[in-house]
């Protein structure tokens, strides 16, 4: 006996393993505590009073107790469980308990707490608050039927009975619902202690992962750093015009290339919190070039006509983070391109009204992720 106890509680296949919904576990010890405690306050009303009606309401709640247990247990039926032990034992049972074991002078009005304790924790949203709600009413009712109706009750033959039932109720009461909040809170603390090792394990992986990232990137970028170098040479000493526009189209490539690998960094400099704005003075024309000669490559497999706006007031040379404007463009124009299946894709560069933000917009006829996307940069953020 002790050892098939001792399973129910800690084995493999126990109504408390962790591997359960929180809810679910909750359930098992309601009902477990709540069927324990109706044979014991059913004994000792008994002892009290040697009234066997209420002996044998006490078992039939316990049994059913059990019974809801044992057959959520199999069927994994719990929601269906939960509506079922509300009904009949709360709503139905416990109000006629109520008239056969001294009414308001007994000790069943503790219990009415337990029944608003387990609907609160076993349902949820509009359907706990509405059962809750409908129990408390029924429970009034019960009083006060009581109260006008003393015909309806079965009361306590002395003083004496009265005060033992009070006592039997409050102590058997007390107990459940200690019993059930020091489950409850000693369960939840072990799922707070789970979530907290998966969350250190999951920053560890994090770390893990952008460390790996970060020197992937690096061992990538450097054998074609070195392509990129021969490739150039390429570009200076060949005098074939087709070989110099097969070099210009892996220059464009590599570039590309590059500028995917230092997303890669980003990321991991965001994860860490390293990432930084680095200012310093570019030309905007040769960075716009640098990004239509990639954008017109990408265009060019969908036969999509690409158009630059350009706003010739702005000054030729400004201060700014060109590798993180260049990458965000890149990536705006790869959107668009991804998802406009024809017609044409515009990249306008302006400044605001008050000339201090340098403004890129890439408006295409697709669907993309926005109709519009502004970006602008001013000295310490990027905004989309």
């Amino acid at each position: 006996m002790g050892k098939w106890f001792r399973q129910i509680l800690q084995g493999e296949h126990s109504l408390f393993r962790l591997s359960l919904p929180f809810r679910v576990r909750l359930f098992n010890v309601l009902a477990l505590v709540g069927g324990m405690i109706s044979l014991i306050n059913g004994i000792s009303s008994y002892a009290n009073n040697q009234d066997s009606v209420i002996l044998g309401l006490n078992f039939g709640i316990a049994v059913l107790s059990f019974v809801l247990l044992f057959y959520a247990y199999k069927s994994g039926r719990y929601q269906f469980c939960y509506v079922v032990t509300i009904i009949t034992i709360f709503l139905v049972m416990f109000p006629y308990l109520f008239f056969k074991s001294g009414g308001y002078k007994g000790g069943m009005v503790s219990f009415y707490i337990f029944g608003i304790l387990f609907t609160v924790f076993m349902l949820e949203g509009k359907a706990m608050f509405f059962t809750a709600f409908t129990e408390m009413v029924v429970y009034i009712a019960t009083i006060m039927i009581a109260y006008q109706n003393p015909q309806m009750v079965v009361w306590f033959s002395s003083e004496k009975e009265v005060v033992m039932d009070l006592l039997i109720g409050f102590c058997a009461s007390s107990i459940s619902v200690a019993a059930v909040m020091y489950l409850h809170f000693r369960m939840y603390n072990k799922q707070q202690e789970i979530l907290e090792e998966a969350r250190i394990e999951a920053q560890s992986a994090n770390k893990a992962k952008s460390a790996f990232l970060a020197n992937m990137s690096h061992e990538i970028r450097t054998p074609i750093n070195v392509m990129l170098g021969m490739n150039e040479m390429i570009l200076r000493e060949s005098e074939s015009k087709e070989i110099r526009q097969y070099a210009k189209s892996i220059e464009r490539s590599g570039g590309y290339l590059i500028s995917l690998i230092n997303n890669i960094l980003d990321i991991s400099r965001i994860e860490s919190g390293k990432m930084e704005i680095e200012e310093g003075k570019y030309e905007l024309r040769q960075l716009l070039d640098e990004v239509m000669l990639i954008a017109e490559k990408q265009a060019e497999q969908k036969s999509l006509k690409m158009n630059l706006i350009f706003d010739k007031t702005l000054p030729a040379y400004l201060i700014g983070d060109v590798i993180h404007i260049k990458q965000i463009l890149l990536n705006l124009i790869n959107n668009a391109v991804k998802y406009t299946k024809e017609g044409q894709i515009d990249i306008k560069v302006s400044k605001n009204a008050e000339e201090t933000k340098l403004i890129f917009e890439v408006k295409d006829t697709g669907i993309g992720i926005k109709e519009r996307c502004t970006i602008s940069y001013s000295s310490d953020r990027f905004n989309c």
